[in-house]
C-alpha cells in the first residue's frame, strides 16, 4: 500500500517545519502516514440547520448562524458562565463559556449582532446548549439549508489543531491517493466485492460523497483490514514455500527404538498422541525440513510424543536439542528424557547456566562430537560456543516464551534441522494463524485415559480459614500434597497476595507443623531445583510458589492447587496452573481465593474459569479479554498487533485471507493441517 512517490509532510499547506516534528512524534512521517491516520469515531454535524431539526433529532455538533438576543454577563469576582441567547429560524440556542477567552470577548456580544458558531450540542437540559463554541462574527443571515455530514474525529496530535490536521489529510489524499498501489490482487477483491485502497480511504476520511456512509465506512474498513491480513499471510506462505523449498534436511527414517519405546510404555497413547506421531514421523522420513506446532492442553501427553520423535531422529544419526524456558522444566525433561531413552543407549545431556565451569565444557565436548544424543537446555543453547556435531532435530516447549530470533538461532547451529515447537497454552486459531502461519498446526485434544478433569472451586479470603484447615488435615494428612500460588513474591501497591508473606503466615499458622517448601524466580538455581527435587520426592507437604511452576512441573501425588489473588491472574496462565495438578489418577481439586473487591467483569472471569476445563474454550475467551499482546507476553506480541486489524473482531477476515492466499499460492484452500493421518501409529 505504498505510494509511487514520496513528497515531505512540508509541502502540505499549513504544515511547516514544527508541525512536522509534532506530526513525526506521532508516527507520520509522510503522507502515507497521513492518510492511514484513521479516524476514532466520527460526528453527525449538521449545518445551518432549521429550527424544526433542532427540535426533532438534534446533531452531535452543529455549525449555525443567528442573532444575539439576550447576554448574562458574570459578575466580577465570580465563577460564572458567559451565557450568550442566540435564535437561530426561530430556535433559540444558548451558547455558554466557563473560560471566557480574554480582552473584552464578552462585550462584543450586543443584541442583533449575527454571529456563526460550531461545537457540540447538548439538548438534555432546558434549552439546547453549545459549550465553548468556536465563533466569528457575520453580516447577514443565512438561508438554512439543513445539510447533514459526517465528520471524522482523529486521535489528537500535541500542538496541531484537530482543523489543520483535517486539512492536511484531504490534501494528502489530493496528492498520492491515486499513487496508492493494491497489494492484493483484483480478481481476489473484485471476488470480494471489496473495492481498491483508494476508494477505501476516500471513504474512512469521508472525502468523497457517498449514496450509503455506514455502508461505505464499514466496507472500507474491511478492506483495509482484509489487506493487512492479506500481506501478513503472503509473507509467512512465501517463508513456508522457502522452507519447504530446501533440501538439505536429515532424513530420519530409522524408527526401531521409538517402536521399542512405544512398546515399553506402562501406558497405552492416545488416539490423538498415534496420530500426532504417524505425522512426526512421516515428516522426519522427509528431505525438507519440517516445520510443525505441537498444541496440546495441559497433561495430554505431548513430551512423550516429542522424546519418542527424538528418538527417530537419534537413531537416524542426527542430534536433537530440546529447548526448554526454565531450569526447573529443563530438569523435569531431563528426567523423562533418561528414562525413556537411557535404556536404548541413548545419551541425554543437560545444558542451563547454572553449571559449573568443569561440568559444562565436558558437556559441550560431548555435543561438539556428537556423543550427546539428545540436549535439553535453556537459554545456554543459545550461546556462541555451543557447537554441534549434526542437529537433526529442534524441539522449543512452550515456544510461545521464546522469539522467533531465538528460535532460529538454535536452528542456525545445524543444517536446515526439523523444527518441532510445542505449547501447553491453547492457542486460539486466529492467533496461531496470525503469528505462526510459517508452521503446520498440529493439535492433541484428548487426555490420557484414567485422568478425571479438575474441580474447581471460587472462595473469598473469608474462607482462607477453613481452606487451610482442610489442606492440612485431609490433603496433607491422607498423604497427599498441594501447591499454593502467590502472583507475587513481595507486597505491592496493587494489594495482591505476596509469596514471602503469605508463606510465613501459613507456616505459623493454618499449617503449622507441615512440611512447607518456597519457590520462586529469585532464588539461585541450584535452590530452585533443591526445593522442586524435594516436593516431587515427597518431602515437602506443601509447595509455596509463584509462577514458576506454571509449565512442566509434573508431580503425580500432588492432588490440590491453591490460587491465591486469583483475580490477577489471566485465564490461560490459571488454566497452566491447574495443569500442575490431576496428573495422577486421584481426584484433584483446584480452589481459587480472590480478593474482597472485584469489579463485575473480573468476577465473571473468574466464574467462567470455575465453570470451564476446556483449555482451548478459554484461551477464545483470553483472547477477547486480554488481546493478542498480553495473550502471548512481550517476545512474540509485536508480530500479533496490527494498526488496524483486530484478532477477535476480524477473526473470519483473517481466515478468509488465509484462503486466499493459500488458493492464490498453493491451488488449494486447506487452512488446517491437523486432520487424521491414514496411519495410527509410527509407519
Amino acid at each position: 500500500m505504498a505510494p509511487e512517490i514520496d513528497i515531505a509532510l512540508t509541502a502540505l499547506h499549513g504544515v511547516g517545519a514544527k508541525t512536522a516534528q509534532r506530526l513525526e512524534a506521532r508516527g507520520i512521517t509522510d503522507m502515507l502516514g497521513l492518510l492511514t491516520l484513521f479516524p476514532l469515531r466520527y460526528q453527525r454535524t449538521i449545518f445551518h440547520p432549521s429550527g424544526e431539526q433542532l427540535r426533532g433529532d438534534p446533531p452531535e455538533h452543529l455549525v449555525a448562524r443567528g442573532e444575539v438576543t439576550s447576554v448574562r454577563t458574570p459578575r466580577r469576582g465570580t465563577r460564572q458562565p458567559l451565557e450568550v441567547v442566540v435564535t437561530c429560524d426561530s430556535e433559540r440556542v444558548v451558547l455558554v463559556w466557563f473560560h471566557i477567552p480574554g480582552g473584552r470577548f464578552a462585550d462584543a456580544f450586543r443584541r442583533g449582532r449575527w454571529v456563526e458558531f460550531a461545537g457540540a450540542l447538548d439538548t438534555t437540559r432546558g434549552l439546547p446548549r453549545v459549550v465553548q463554541p468556536r465563533t466569528r462574527w457575520v453580516d447577514a443571515p443565512v438561508e438554512m439549508t439543513g445539510e447533514v455530514r459526517f465528520e471524522p474525529v482523529y486521535p489528537s496530535v500535541d500542538g496541531v489543531p484537530g482543523k489543520r490536521l483535517r486539512a492536511a489529510i484531504v490534501e494528502a489524499f489530493e496528492r498520492v491517493a491515486d499513487s496508492v498501489v493494491d497489494v492484493v490482487p483484483p480478481d481476489v477483491t473484485a471476488s470480494l466485492d471489496l473495492g481498491t485502497v483508494r476508494d477505501a480511504l476516500a471513504a474512512l476520511h469521508v472525502i468523497e460523497e457517498q449514496p450509503s456512509w455506514e455502508t461505505a465506512w464499514t466496507r472500507a474498513r474491511e478492506r483495509i483490514v482484509y489487506e493487512e491480513f492479506y500481506t501478513l499471510q503472503r509473507a509467512l506462505a512465501l517463508e513456508h514455500v522457502r522452507a519447504r523449498a530446501r533440501s538439505a534436511a536429515p532424513r530420519c527414517d530409522r524408527r526401531q527404538v521409538a517402536r521399542a519405546i512405544v512398546r515399553g510404555l506402562p501406558f497405552a497413547l492416545t488416539d490423538d498422541q498415534s496420530r500426532v506421531l504417524a505425522s512426526l514421523a512421516e515428516d522426519l522420513g522427509r528431505t525438507v525440513p519440517m516445520r510443525r506446532l505441537l498444541q496440546g492442553d495441559v497433561g495430554s501427553g505431548k513430551t512423550v510424543v516429542a522424546l519418542v520423535a527424538a528418538a527417530i531422529a537419534i537413531e537416524s544419526g542426527t542430534q536433537v536439542a530440546l529447548l526448554a524456558p526454565t531450569e526447573v522444566l529443563a530438569s523435569q525433561h531431563l528426567n523423562s528424557a533418561r528414562a525413556l531413552l537411557a535404556p536404548h543407549d541413548i545419551r541425554v545431556d543437560l545444558l542451563v547456566g547454572s553449571l559449573n565451569a568443569a561440568t559444562r565444557n565436558e558437556v559441550l565436548a560431548r555435543i561438539a562430537g556428537g556423543d550427546a544424543g539428545l540436549v535439553i537446555g535453556t537459554h545456554a543453547l543459545f550461546s556462541s560456543d555451543v557447537e554441534f556435531d549434526n542437529l537433526g532435530l529442534v524441539v522449543v516447549d512452550e515456544q510461545h516464551k521464546f522469539g522467533v530470533e531465538q528460535r532460529d538461532t538454535l536452528l542456525a547451529k545445524g543444517v536446515d534441522p526439523h523444527l518441532l515447537a510445542m505449547t501447553a497454552t491453547p492457542i486460539p486459531r486466529s492467533l496461531a494463524h496470525a503469528v505462526f502461519g510459517d508452521l503446520e498446526l498440529t493439535v492433541i485434544r484428548e487426555r490420557p485415559p484414567g485422568r478425571e478433569p479438575v474441580r474447581t472451586y471460587l472462595r473469598d479470603r473469608s474462607s482462607r480459614p477453613a481452606l487451610y484447615d482442610w489442606v492440612a488435615r485431609t490433603v496433607v494428612g491422607s498423604g497427599q500434597q498441594a501447591f499454593i500460588v502467590f502472583p507475587a513474591i513481595y507486597d505491592d501497591a496493587r494489594g495482591f497476595r505476596a509469596l514471602i508473606d503469605g508463606a510465613e503466615e501459613l507456616a505459623n499458622g493454618w499449617l503449622r507443623g507441615r512440611r512447607l517448601g518456597v519457590l520462586h524466580g529469585q532464588m539461585r538455581p541450584d535452590e530452585k531445583l533443591d526445593a522442586m527435587a524435594r516436593f516431587a520426592a515427597g518431602d515437602l507437604d506443601v509447595l509455596c510458589a509463584t509462577t514458576v511452576v506454571e509449565v512442566g512441573v509434573d508431580v503425580p501425588n500432588a492432588t490440590v492447587m491453591v490460587i491465591e489473588s486469583a483475580e490477577a491472574f489471566g485465564l490461560s496462565q490459571l488454566h497452566q496452573l491447574r495443569g500442575r495438578v490431576g496428573r495422577g489418577t486421584a481426584l484433584s481439586r483446584c480452589v481459587l481465593v480472590r480478593g474482597d473487591e472485584l469489579s463485575e467483569a473480573a468476577l465473571q472471569r473468574l466464574r467462567v474459569f470455575e465453570a470451564t476445563d476446556d483449555g482451548f474454550e478459554l484461551a477464545e475467551l483470553d483472547l477477547q479479554l486480554r488481546g493478542p499482546g498480553e495473550f502471548l507476553g512481550v517476545r512474540q506480541a509485536g508480530a500479533a498487533e496490527f494498526r488496524f486489524a483486530d484478532l477477535v473482531r476480524d477473526a473470519a477476515l483473517l481466515a478468509q485471507a488465509r484462503r486466499d492466499v493459500r488458493r492464490q499460492l498453493f491451488g488449494d484452500v486447506a487452512v488446517d493441517t491437523d486432520q487424521p493421518v491414514s496411519s495410527p501409529s509410527i509407519p
